[in-house]
């Protein structure tokens, strides 16, 4: 089950971390290696612990291959993953949380309930109560108990609230007991701004060198993905023209936002050096 792959554990970079530093190194290891190796808990069967849905996280992160979910398979990271192990072993910077932030809430990604958490229910609710949310879970997935839809409210805050998972992000910020606001726009330069939108535009638009900035504001576009307003992307946008990453043209309308990214991954590796 997709909205409740988490088995009600918070997403824990430390656990992540410990994970790809052994299963880079470790490729073949089963479950049980990897619980004795870092301490994280398996468990009387593997499906009842923590060390799959960490995977699982790591999976819907970004950082492993979709196929390390299966025990028989070997745990491989994906190229993003290896970037950012190199980079960011312990999964502290910004750069990180935002990159595994976007692999969370891609509309095509099965992490359900962190899709319709930022392109749907955000963008509705600039402050909001941990009841509203609760609700808006149940509405979105009938089929899920009671129970199950209170642990993902509570993963949804815990994920963007905790110092331990993406709270760097500040796409939410607690200002009152079960109250929260949308925070603003955080993201640590534009490099890695660029790095997102190369990565939406290649899976939504890959045929296309130019989009109308209004494309960018569709639900589960860019706009969503970095938590911005209408004037807050002219402002991305500006920023990612001055480091070349786009143009813009705008001499008559429809303006155009025109790619000159060659490869993403450079974006995401200055993204790092510029943090």
């Amino acid at each position: 089950m997709s909205a409740y792959f988490h088995k009600s554990f918070t997403l824990n970079c430390d656990n992540i971390s410990k994970i790809l530093t052994f299963v880079s190194d470790n490729p073949s290891a089963s479950r049980h290696d990897i619980a004795i190796e870092t301490g994280i808990g398996i468990g009387k069967n593997e499906s009842d612990g923590k060390v799959r849905p960490t995977i699982q996280y790591a999976i819907y992160s970004g950082l492993l291959n979709p196929a390390s979910a299966e025990k028989q398979n070997p745990i491989l990271l994906t190229p993003t993953g290896q970037i950012i192990f190199e980079n960011d072993k312990r999964l502290k910077s910004p750069v990180t949380h935002w990159a595994m932030h976007y692999y969370l809430c891609r509309p095509n990604n099965e992490a359900l309930i962190w899709s319709f958490f930022i392109h749907t229910f955000l963008p509705q609710y600039s402050n909001f109560d941990s009841q509203t949310l609760e609700a808006a879970l149940a509405d979105e997935f009938p089929s899920l108990s009671q129970r199950i839809t209170k642990e993902n409210r509570r993963i949804l805050i815990d994920c963007y609230t905790s110092g331990n998972s993406l709270a760097k992000t500040r796409i939410l910020e607690n200002y009152e007991k079960d109250k929260f606001i949308r925070g603003k726009p955080n993201y640590p330069n534009p490099y890695l701004a660029a790095y997102i939108l190369a990565e939406i535009w290649e899976a939504r638009h890959p045929e296309k060198m130019m989009i109308e900035p209004s494309v960018l504001l569709e639900k589960g576009s860019f706009a969503t993905t970095m938590n911005l307003t209408e004037a807050d992307l002219k402002t991305c946008l500006s920023e990612m023209s001055a480091i070349g990453a786009i143009d813009l043209m705008r001499e008559a309308p429809p303006f155009q936002v025109v790619r000159h990214w060659t490869d993403k991954n450079i974006l995401l590796r200055r993204a790092y050096e510029e943090n």
